[in-house]
């Protein structure tokens, strides 16, 4: 938006007049400018589903070497999780792709596209959060069961007391870790492109 006003200031001074640049012009601006805000949010979710993919991949031999059933299951649970936030992930980025193209109605487009991200990182929270205390779960079993001369967790009611605080701990923790991320991915890009479409309005 400073790149316009920084536009229209100059060629107010050279020309003395606020029709120097043309309406048509401002909008081929804005509608550069906004794709270029709209290919980097939907390459955020192309990267996402490929760290998706690593996280499936890497929980594999878990599940391969563990011989704790409620281990195998937990994992097993997170991982069809996984594998339906891959599929989610790639089916949205093919529909973030064909909306890039601004060239029909840029506004209707913007708004579109920039309600699709946001509710791409609203399934990701909110899926990542019912995941998280089964994934803090097989990894403290895992954990506590690692040394095979120490003898069995879960055998003393305060040793259940750590487990749920634990989980506890660590599921708002992740949320938080998981928002942040998103916070740094996104928020700034789609200020941009909200800005984009107010700055479409006004001009219009």
């Amino acid at each position: 938006m400073s790149d316009l006003k920084l536009l229209w200031e100059t060629a107010k001074e050279r020309h003395g007049t606020e029709d120097i640049i043309s309406r048509e012009i401002v909008h081929e601006a804005i509608k550069r400018k906004s794709g270029g805000v709209m290919d980097k949010l939907r390459k955020s979710v192309l990267y996402k589903m490929w760290f998706s993919v690593f996280s499936f991949a890497l929980l594999i031999p878990f599940i391969i070497l563990s011989d704790d059933f409620a281990v195998i299951i937990l994992l097993t649970v997170v991982e069809l999780a996984m594998l339906a936030g891959v599929f989610f992930f790639y089916k949205e980025h093919k529909e973030l792709k064909k909306d890039i193209d601004i060239t029909a109605n840029p506004r209707d487009v913007m708004t579109r596209f920039s309600a699709r991200i946001r509710r791409v990182i609203h399934y990701e929270e909110m899926i990542g959060l019912t995941m998280y205390p089964l994934s803090a779960s097989a990894g403290f079993i895992i954990g506590v069961n690692a040394d095979p001369d120490i003898d069995p967790f879960f055998n003393e009611w305060h040793e259940w007391v750590i487990f749920f605080v634990v989980i506890a701990i660590l599921t708002p923790l992740c949320h938080w870790l998981t928002k942040w991320m998103n916070r740094i991915t996104f928020k700034k890009l789609l200020n941009r492109l909200e800005e984009n479409i107010q700055q479409l309005d006004t001009s219009t």
